[in-house]
């Protein structure tokens, strides 16, 4: 690994414990999961574990029922700054862009009692993303 290449990969750990920090303070959304992969597997690690499963993650949902699409790691990643370290992934930066549209594109269902409404949100979220 050349050093920039390293220097790259820390300043996207770092990106990656900021938007973690931000979901934090700016919508309370904390997600024990994610500082554990990041404290073990390090940023590009784990925005590729995210990003190859099939379905959205949990923090991605919680994101997106808090209309903060842009502090998930689908945004982060196709940020300019990080295209060199995901240049030779394309499916990967597809599956981000994917999600992204998804969930802008996607009407939250009503439902009267908040609790529900969460739960039909998460839903469909996830069931338009398997398709």
């Amino acid at each position: 690994m050349s050093e920039k290449t390293a220097a790259d990969e820390r300043a996207f750990d770092a990106a990656m414990l900021r938007i973690f920090k931000r979901a934090k303070d700016e919508v309370g959304y904390y997600r024990e999961s994610y500082w554990h992969m990041l404290r073990t597997h390090r940023g590009v690690e784990t925005a590729r574990a995210l990003l190859n499963s099939p379905l959205p993650s949990d923090g991605f949902t919680e994101l997106w029922l808090r209309g903060r699409l842009d502090l998930t790691v689908e945004a982060l990643v196709l940020q300019p700054e990080w295209g060199p370290l995901f240049a030779h992934e394309p499916d990967l930066l597809q599956a981000a862009r994917d999600r992204i549209a998804q969930g802008a594109a996607i009407q939250m269902p009503k439902a009267s009692n908040p609790k529900n409404r969460r739960t039909l949100n998460r839903f469909e979220l996830r069931k338009r993303s398997s398709k």
